[in-house]
């Protein structure tokens, strides 16, 4: 068993600093590059060190709880198998929207969420508002 706070605290705190290394990276990008590219990897950076500092605000505000590591091999075994197959589909070219429906659902059925039409207004959310941000306002292609 181990104390769920402190993992957190810290695992909030990389992902802080690494949002910024990425956000300071897009300077060093190409002239061309920083009205396109750079700009992409200035919202992910920035997006994930604001993210990840309200994960650590609301983390210190947590009591701490102990936790046993892996208490359900199902859960963490079946998670890893289905991000697996989703990474050698979006390899083979299958495409991002259908490769991450079926990942969804599986993913919703595997935690035991069984509610559809909560299941289908949230995926069909977030699918359309990733065409919408990166496909259409940030400019990147999707696979």
């Amino acid at each position: 068993m181990v104390h769920k706070k402190p993992g957190e605290l810290a695992l909030a705190a990389f992902f802080v600093f690494l949002g910024i290394v990425i956000y300071t990276s897009a300077a060093s990008f190409p002239e061309r590059a920083q009205t396109s590219t750079a700009l992409y990897v200035r919202f992910v950076g920035m997006g994930m060190a604001v993210l990840a500092a309200i994960d650590f605000v609301i983390s210190l505000r947590r009591s701490s709880v102990r936790i046993e590591l892996f208490t359900n091999k199902t859960y963490f075994f079946g998670l890893v198998g289905l991000m697996t197959v989703y990474m050698v589909l979006l390899l083979l070219n299958v495409g991002f929207m259908i490769s991450t429906i079926p990942f969804l659902v599986a993913t919703s059925l595997l935690l035991g969420y069984r509610k559809w039409k909560v299941m289908a207004v949230s995926f069909v959310t977030i699918l359309l508002s990733t065409y919408v941000v990166f496909f259409r306002l940030l400019q990147v292609p999707m696979p």
